[in-house]
C-alpha cells in the first residue's frame, strides 16, 4: 500500500505484507535497510517505479484475537477488549465504536424498561462474527503479497 504523505513531493508510506518465502529473512531485525525494503517493494509497485530515499522502516508484527465470549450474564465487552485488529484502515476502531454503539442502544432501552433482558443476548450473536476474522480478510484484501500487480486505485478524495 503506497500512501501519499500531505504535504511532501514525491513522498509516500509504504507497507505491505511480506511474502511468506521472506518472513524468516525478517526475524532477526525491527528495522530493516534500503536494500531490503528495496528488494520487498520493488516487485510489488507499479514497473518503473523507483525508491530513493527512506527515512524510516519497522517490521510489525499483526495479531489477530478474538475473544471467545462477548458477554457473560450481566458482563459485556467491546471493542479492543473482544477483538485485536491489524491497523491498517483503522477496521479495529471502527469495529469497536460499532460494537459500543449496538451495545449501548439495547443496555439503554433494557434500563429504561422499554424491552426485556433478552435482548443483550443478541449483541455477542450479532458482533462477533463482525470482529477479527471479517476485519483480517478486508485486511488481507487491501494489502496483497503477491507478485501479481492489483489494479492501482486513486482516492477520490480531493485532499488526496
Amino acid at each position: 500500500m503506497a500512501v501519499p504523505i500531505r504535504g511532501a513531493t514525491q513522498r509516500y508510506r509504504l507497507s505491505m505484507i511480506v511474502p511468506d518465502e521472506r518472513v524468516a529473512s525478517l526475524a532477526s531485525t525491527d528495522a530493516p535497510d534500503f536494500e531490503t525494503i528495496c528488494s520487498l517493494m520493488l516487485p510489488l509497485l507499479p514497473e518503473g517505479t523507483q525508491l530513493s530515499s527512506m527515512r524510516w522502516s519497522s517490521v510489525y508484527r499483526v495479531s489477530h484475537r478474538i475473544a471467545s465470549a462477548y458477554g457473560r450474564g450481566r458482563v459485556f465487552i467491546a471493542g479492543d477488549a473482544a477483538h485485536i485488529h491489524p491497523p491498517v484502515g483503522g477496521q479495529g476502531m471502527n469495529t469497536g465504536l460499532q460494537d459500543a454503539h449496538n451495545l449501548a442502544w439495547k443496555l439503554a432501552y433494557v434500563a429504561k424498561g422499554l424491552t426485556g433482558p433478552a435482548l443483550l443476548d443478541s449483541y455477542p450473536a450479532e458482533r462477533h462474527p463482525v470482529g477479527v476474522e471479517s476485519s483480517s480478510r478486508r485486511a488481507r484484501h487491501s494489502m496483497p503479497c503477491s507478485r501479481a500487480r492489483p489494479p492501482i486505485r486513486r482516492c477520490a478524495r480531493p485532499s488526496c
